[in-house]
């Protein structure tokens, strides 16, 4: 499963699962290579794209297999991503999504209205493996 993970960053340099899976692994030069995309792929504006424009779990995903966060480069595009993740997070939304249901949510795009639980679940992961960094010395 492990070389076809690191074949398949041959088609798609983009891939946090294998860089958190390097990490656990111990493989620093798979982790490295995966980090340098995972950089990369972090617009201006701290998302990350996919075919529907700015996605928040793919954002979400990238952080958390940015994690920890080792370099100048992987510090800055992630708190740049959860500063996109944080503008993100619905507080206040009227009917019909009735509202006291899904505060703290996060939509799967910044325009859109349709929410699941993975989207929020990675979200969090992310900012919250952000914030564990951030308290670490």
């Amino acid at each position: 499963m492990w070389a076809a993970c690191v074949r398949g960053l041959e088609h798609d340099a983009w891939a946090p699962w294998t860089a958190i899976a390097a990490r656990v692994r111990g493989d620093a030069d798979v982790f490295v290579r995966c980090e340098r995309e995972l950089v990369r792929s972090i617009g201006h504006d701290g998302s990350v794209r996919g075919p529907y424009g700015p996605e928040i779990p793919r954002t979400a995903a990238t952080v958390e297999g940015l994690e920890p966060f080792r370099t100048a480069e992987a510090r800055a595009a992630a708190a740049l991503a959860c500063d996109f993740l944080a503008r993100c997070q619905l507080d206040e939304v009227g009917e019909p999504l009735h509202a006291g249901s899904i505060d703290g949510a996060f939509p799967l795009t910044p325009d859109g209205d349709e929410l699941r639980i993975d989207a929020t679940a990675h979200a969090l992961l992310a900012l919250l493996a952000w914030q564990r960094s951030t308290l670490t010395p």
